[in-house]
């Protein structure tokens, strides 16, 4: 399989929605589920450290596939269990990056991500494409489909260092894909502890995970 370049990302965002309340503390949304959006999201990501949500309640958040860069200091993204990133059925979520210097290193947490959709063949991954540090905890990846990993993908860029990616306490629902159904794993390592796959579909291999090139624990 062709390792997937590192992408750049073009959010200029401004710094809007968004209330430290300590340091390596950024809140999202002032309390109503239009101030939760993307654009505060991707702000919020860049400054690092832990990420929380003031939706108003239950909030779903459109997503265009917004990269994480690998200059990012390392950030957990908490959903606290109400928050949906959600794809549209059109749009990859989340990519984590790296060079060959350094990579991304995100934790999501207490978080949904549904109906991620990427149709562009070996940079796939509906959910989430990981060249970097991914760790899901307490994650739901519901009908995300992409050709390689219905939900995610994980692949090193070239010259980057091996990725890693840890699921824990998660569950794996309804995503498609034509190799790995919910994971495809083309090189580096996987850990999947006490998480669930149910109705992960592929129409060539690894219903549930493909491991190409990999290290799975």
């Amino acid at each position: 399989m062709t390792s997937l370049a590192c992408r750049p990302t073009r959010f200029g965002m401004l710094l809007t929605l968004l209330s430290a309340v300590n340091a390596g503390a950024v809140v999202v949304g002032s309390g109503t589920p239009a101030s939760c959006t993307q654009q505060a999201l991707a702000t919020a990501i860049n400054l690092g450290g832990t990420v929380t949500f003031n939706c108003g309640g239950p909030a779903t958040i459109a997503m265009s596939g917004f990269y994480v860069q690998p200059g990012v200091p390392p950030v957990v993204i908490d959903g606290g269990g109400l928050i949906t990133l959600d794809g549209g059925g059109s749009r990859q979520i989340l990519g984590i990056s790296a060079n060959a210097a350094t990579m991304a290193d995100v934790t999501l947490k207490n978080i949904t991500l549904a109906n991620g959709n990427n149709d562009t063949g070996l940079v796939a991954g509906g959910a989430i494409v990981n060249n970097g540090k991914a760790t899901l905890d307490g994650v739901i990846l519901r009908s995300n489909t992409a050709a390689f990993g219905g939900a995610i993908v994980q692949q090193p860029c070239s010259g980057c260092a091996m990725p890693t990616l840890t699921i824990l306490r998660s569950a794996l629902v309804g995503n498609t894909g034509q190799s790995g159904g919910a994971v495809f794993v083309g090189a580096g390592t996987l850990v999947v502890r006490d998480t669930t796959f149910t109705g992960n579909t592929a129409t060539q291999s690894g219903g549930a995970i493909d491991l190409f090139l990999a290290h799975g624990m």
